[in-house]
């Protein structure tokens, strides 16, 4: 089990909170419905509704039972089920979608190079003890976050960071490059567009959501230590959700093979650093607040524990690393791009954004149904109808409850035990047997 080095954090109260993408069927690569559903576990119908207290009844419950969290989604789903945004055909461009570790809301968008990336800024809070597993999180092995007591000026409300040997190092020592921050939740840095060079007059993150800002080590999962140091290396683990992923930054000497670079590409621009005029209608179109990949100017926290350039630059990691202190990142601002080609220190504190893990096969979330707080036999199951098999129970009516992932329906009394009746003594079926008198012949 990997540890990832932190530092203490009030623990944020979690919302209870998520959509679903329900109720949709790919055939011939054609979406035929589709909706967005909260809360969406819902029971409509159990046959038989009654049964012996023995149990072993087979049961049909029939409901809403789709559960498509963040962690659920797929490539196929992408492409199939989706359009390139903007689009104007019956498929959506937009989904939103809702991270199964916290609830935390995400809005995913199909763009023009066929992928399918989160357009919201990633806001995962650690905690101490908090284990990242495979199930939740890019990580391929469980990783628990430990937090450290100490910081490069030991105030953790303006530095927060440390090493992850959890000791104290300076300012300009590289070896701090696993050095951590993540803003704190209770803060709300300024991170739109700005209206002017200087960056003095912008809007909060109540629309765009700023997320927080992580070192290269905490965006990696503590993945991008030291034993990836060497050019064009990928870093294969992230904090993003189970099947999602970093997108890369140069992975080759040259060329537009990334998919940071891709992406600029196929917004008009050249996959390389543009300033000024050439960039202008690139960063419209895709960069900015404005454009498809609606970027935050949620500005970086610098490995001198200060924040910098919020409101007036995004700046954005990637997985691929430059040498053993650095990082390729994508970069914006008002007049100029640099889409996954700049060099950048792993001890500063950057955005996250993801995007669907190619490679990635959903493990099925399998129902769990209770009948009065007793487990019952799961036959068989969709995301409509759940078959199931009695557990034995004394008589009276009881609830059913299906859990699915992080939802939960009850329908109360919504199954009754009886017992087996009492059988009187002139019950026909049940008297004693009578021999047949033979037939002698005489009256």
């Amino acid at each position: 089990m990997k540890k990832l080095g932190l530092r203490p954090k009030k623990v944020s109260k979690i919302r209870n909170l998520a959509k679903f993408l329900i109720a949709f069927t790919v055939l011939a690569g054609q979406v035929f419905g589709f909706q967005y559903i909260v809360n969406a576990i819902s029971i409509t119908n159990i046959t038989p509704n009654t049964g012996s207290v023995v149990g072993g009844q087979e049961v049909t419950i029939t409901g809403d039972f789709a559960y498509n969290p963040m962690q659920q989604m797929t490539k196929s789903f992408c492409d199939n089920g989706m359009s390139i945004y903007p689009t104007g055909d019956s498929k959506p461009d937009t989904i939103t979608l809702a991270d199964a570790r916290n609830g935390q809301d995400y809005r995913i968008r199909k763009l023009a190079d066929g992928k399918c990336w989160m357009i919201d800024n990633l806001k995962l809070e650690l905690t101490d003890g908090m284990v990242l597993t495979p199930a939740g999180t890019n990580v391929a092995a469980d990783t628990t976050v430990a937090l450290a007591t100490g910081g490069l000026d030991g105030n953790f409300t303006t530095s927060g960071y440390l090493t992850a040997d959890n000791t104290n190092a300076a300012g300009t020592d590289y070896d701090n490059y696993n050095a951590w921050r993540q803003v704190d939740p209770n803060e709300t840095p300024n991170c739109q567009n700005n209206t002017g060079t200087g960056g003095k007059a912008y809007n909060d993150d109540s629309a765009t959501g700023c997320g927080y800002l992580y070192n290269f080590y905490t965006a990696t999962a503590s993945a991008g230590d030291n034993t990836k140091t060497v050019q064009y290396d990928t870093v294969e683990n992230s904090i993003c959700p189970a099947g999602w992923r970093l997108p890369t930054g140069m992975v080759a000497g040259a060329g537009t093979d990334s998919d940071f670079q891709n992406l600029s590409v196929k917004y008009g621009g050249t996959g390389a650093q543009q300033i000024g005029a050439s960039s202008l209608a690139v960063l419209a179109n895709l960069w900015l607040s404005t454009g498809a990949w609606q970027g935050a100017f949620g500005g970086a926290y610098g490995f001198a524990s200060a924040p910098v350039r919020q409101g007036a630059y995004g700046l954005y990691w990637s997985a691929s690393v430059n040498s053993a202190q650095g990082v390729y990142t994508t970069q914006f601002y008002n007049r100029g791009i640099n889409p996954g080609v700049l060099n950048d220190s792993r001890m500063n504190g950057f955005a996250v954004r993801c995007l669907v893990d190619e490679n990635y096969t959903p493990n099925p979330v399998v129902p769990v149904v209770t009948v009065g707080s007793v487990a019952a036999t799961v036959v068989s199951y969709s995301d409509t109808k759940i078959v199931i098999k009695t557990p034995p129970h004394p008589a009276g009516k009881v609830d059913i409850t299906v859990t699915r992932g992080s939802q939960t329906f009850t329908l109360a009394e919504a199954y009754e035990y009886f017992n087996a009746p009492d059988v009187p003594n002139d019950d026909p079926k049940h008297s004693p047997t009578i021999p047949a008198v033979p037939n002698t012949g005489h009256r």
